[in-house]
């Protein structure tokens, strides 16, 4: 598993320079005021499809995030878990768990494409 993304990750940056899409490098915020749709990835998968939508409707400017799995983002987890009103199981389940994201450090967590 380790990688998969990382290697999507520049698949998408690859694609959209083929398709001469213009990259903004940020990240999305959403409000109460906004309305927010979200992608259906589990049944629609390739981004192509939603770039080639966004093409069709002259788009040319994608915003693209890529979020790495930090050191920062697993000590504010074990923080939050060594919080939680959680049973014994529940949380040693939660911590083995976090401990094995370690080894994730620095790899690509989730994309973002708006």
């Amino acid at each position: 598993m380790s990688g998969e993304l990382d290697a999507l990750s520049e698949e998408i940056e690859r694609y959209l320079a083929q398709q001469q899409f213009l990259i903004f490098r940020g990240y999305p915020e959403t409000g109460e005021a906004r309305l927010v749709a979200h992608w259906d990835t589990e049944n629609y998968p390739d981004y192509r499809e939603f770039l080639e939508l966004g093409k069709q409707l002259g788009a040319r400017v994608v915003l693209y995030y890529v979020h790495r799995l930090t050191t920062e983002a697993l000590d504010e987890a074990g923080q939050d878990l060594e919080a939680a009103d959680l049973d014994e199981q529940q949380y040693l389940s939660l911590r083995a768990r976090l401990r094995a994201l370690r080894s994730y450090e620095g790899s690509v967590g989730w994309l973002e494409l708006c």
